[in-house]
């Protein structure tokens, strides 16, 4: 969903968003292919470094994994907002995966922060309301999560939905690993 057409500042921002998340250094915008084939084989190349580091232990590195998609979730006169998810494995017990959500300003290119979404003095009512949703659903309702863990606003900005809002949470940003990303 890499934008072609629309208001330069708007396709540049996206643009740039999404050449980021593919961890590419791009300068030119208009044929991001040759910019993302290099930010892979530089990928390629640092995993079979790694490889070559471990090649004589008794247990060799595994080999490196990542994927990654971005799609374009919603598109409105006054928004667009993008979703996507990425793994990446690099070794150790398991990989990490990760939630990408952004949502940009449909007239200016903008990336809304949570302070563009969210009015600052509600923070804290947001916050319980979040946790409220989060402890509802079927896979935290029987956990100690609200015990264990301290709720915070995501990292993340929200995303502006179709359906409404979406707040992300990433893996360990307020729960073990093994209980998921929780959203709401």
């Amino acid at each position: 969903d890499y934008p072609i057409s629309g208001k330069p500042e708007v396709m540049d921002a996206i643009r740039l968003y999404l050449l980021k998340q593919c961890g590419t250094k791009a300068t030119d915008l208009n044929d991001p292919i040759e910019a993302i084939k290099a930010s892979g084989q530089a990928f390629i190349a640092e995993g079979d470094k790694t490889q070559a580091q471990f090649a004589d232990e008794e247990y060799p590195m595994p080999p490196y994994t990542s994927k990654m998609e971005i799609d374009i979730e919603c598109n409105y006169p006054t928004f667009i907002t993008y979703e996507g998810e990425s793994y990446i494995y690099t070794g150790g017990a398991h990989g990490m995966p990760m939630e990408m959500i952004a949502t940009f300003d449909a007239n200016t290119g903008k990336q809304l922060t949570f302070d563009d979404i969210i009015l600052p003095n509600s923070k804290g009512q947001l916050l319980k309301l979040i946790q409220k949703h989060v402890l509802a659903q079927d896979e935290y309702q029987s956990s100690t999560l609200s015990d264990f863990f301290e709720f915070t606003l995501p990292a993340q900005a929200p995303a502006l939905k179709s359906d409404g809002v979406k707040f992300q949470y990433q893996a360990y940003e307020i729960c073990c690993y093994a209980m998921g990303m929780p959203d709401c």
